[in-house]
């Protein structure tokens, strides 16, 4: 928006006395960089129930960070951080049914790490009770992510389970989902620093990647497996 341009609205709610809301927001001052800037005046959303007729408004209660928030540019994915969220239904679109003003939600929207976020009432669930907020927040990236792979791997009760980067994200949801799905041997690849945690998560073995004999030995050993 031209300095200009802005200036004029700033007047014109100055001079109608027209409240405008604002919010807490982590922004990307860069347009192609991951700059965060901390704001308290960003505006909030601007929500109609006739604009966004398949949308919600949602307060957040919490949000998660990924490495996709940082590496995708401001022109791509927008001023506000953030993906993953949870939080509570404050504004309902006119063609939402499943939802109602109240509902603890978690899912996927874009600027999640803000007061307030717009999310698609298809890409949102109900939190249920035994879930914290936090908890919840950390699921739509990195566990979608990693059920997606196990699913195209075709995984199964028995199945052997490979993961590279297992004490990343991303890598923890897949143990913890490939335990949950039945599989026999789930495989972590990761740095030695990190075997108790992946062991402590669901790994049956462990690999460090930073020892190449050990990797090497591993997969002379498995060639025929993996």
């Amino acid at each position: 928006v031209p300095k200009e341009a802005s200036s004029f609205v700033t007047i014109l709610l100055h001079r109608y006395k027209i409240k405008q809301f604002t919010m807490k927001a982590a922004i990307r001052k860069s347009t192609f960089g991951g700059v965060t800037l901390f704001s308290k005046t960003q505006p909030e959303p601007n929500f109609s129930p006739s604009k966004n007729s398949n949308e919600v408004l949602v307060k957040v209660k919490s949000a998660a960070i990924n490495p996709v928030d940082y590496k995708l540019p401001r022109f791509v994915i927008g001023p506000v951080f953030g993906l993953d969220f949870s939080g509570i239904v404050e504004e309902i679109g006119d063609n939402v049914t499943n939802f109602k003003v109240g509902d603890a939600v978690y899912g996927h929207a874009h600027g999640s790490l803000a007061e307030k976020a717009v999310s698609s009432a298809n890409k949102i669930a109900k939190k249920t009770d035994d879930l914290t907020f936090s908890e919840a927040a950390a699921l739509p990236v990195a566990y979608v992510t990693a059920l997606q792979g196990l699913r195209l791997g075709k995984v199964t009760e028995g199945s052997s389970v490979l993961i590279i980067g297992a004490s990343g994200g991303c890598g923890i949801a897949a143990i913890q989902l490939a335990k949950a799905m039945g599989a026999k041997r789930i495989i972590a690849i990761c740095s030695g620093k990190n075997s108790q945690l992946v062991k402590e998560t669901g790994a049956t073995e462990v690999v460090d990647y930073t020892n190449e004999s050990e990797l090497q030995s591993f997969f002379a050993t498995n060639k025929e497996s993996i």
